[in-house]
């Protein structure tokens, strides 16, 4: 039997990951849980979040089964330290983030995303955070009169990325970290991003695929920026190249280009 890509979900539910599951589902790739991974097959699976449930989600780190398969460890969100010896414990790691990528010396992925994650609409409301509120983001977001709704019911969350001018993402804490999902989703409604810089944006191109913004001149830039007529070509830049350049499928693809 030819070897397959399979996505490892958690038993456990982790609301924050939904986007990235969806774009699993409508990618087609086969999804398991922990307890189902095959260690004797010729596999790769692709595991994300790291939580205990299997191999070395906690401490003390608990090595996986002897296997034949092959374990990669999707990371997507801020790694807060590099630990390489829990990245030796996988075959490979894969990060969203370049720059991050580079310190840990692991594997870049482009995630991209796909149009059928929300649909597209007016384009004419509030701008959103759909974040955490965190003391760092709280006055900002409030300063530039943001929706703050968390939109946890996903009914009124499509609704509102669809009609959405942009999404705003200030960083949770100090930490400056690429937030894939959120340029999923941004991309697939058609709306416009406001992103705090990183070290490194690749792939995208500021000012052409989104407008890069600080701490410090945030309230500025986006006020300056949500009513340009320059904003809605940004918007379209972006969906581009997310959505119909390639997606997320296909970038998933491309990983495995050549590996054994």
């Amino acid at each position: 039997m030819a070897s397959k890509i399979i996505f490892v979900k958690t038993r456990t539910p982790y609301a924050s990951y939904k986007d990235l599951w969806k774009l699993v589902e409508l990618a087609e790739f086969p999804i398991c849980y922990p307890d189902e991974i095959d260690w004797q097959s010729d596999n790769f699976y692709i595991l994300t979040p790291i939580n205990g449930e299997v191999g070395p989600g906690i401490t003390p780190r608990q090595p996986f089964p002897k296997r034949k398969c092959k374990i990669i460890w999707l990371n997507i969100e801020a790694p807060g330290e590099i630990e390489k010896d829990l990245i030796k414990m996988f075959d490979e790691v894969w990060m969203c983030d370049r720059d991050w990528a580079k310190k840990a010396n692991t594997r870049f992925f482009f995630m991209a995303s796909d149009e059928r994650l929300n649909p597209s609409g007016t384009h004419d409301q509030p701008a959103l955070s759909l974040a955490y509120l965190t003391n760092r983001r709280i006055p900002k977001y409030e300063e530039m009169g943001l929706d703050n709704d968390q939109c946890l019911d996903s009914t009124v969350r499509e609704t509102k990325m669809a009609n959405t001018k942009a999404m705003v993402v200030l960083h949770q804490g100090e930490v400056p970290i690429m937030s894939p999902q959120r340029f999923c989703l941004t991309a697939a409604a058609g709306a416009a991003m406001f992103y705090e810089r990183v070290p490194d944006f690749y792939p995208f191109e500021e000012y052409k695929d989104f407008i890069p913004i600080t701490y410090e001149n945030c309230v500025e830039v986006f006020r300056e920026w949500i009513n340009k007529p320059e904003l809605k070509q940004i918007a379209k830049n972006l969906h581009q190249k997310m959505c119909l350049n390639t997606n997320f499928k296909k970038e998933v693809g491309r990983m495995f280009d050549g590996m054994d």
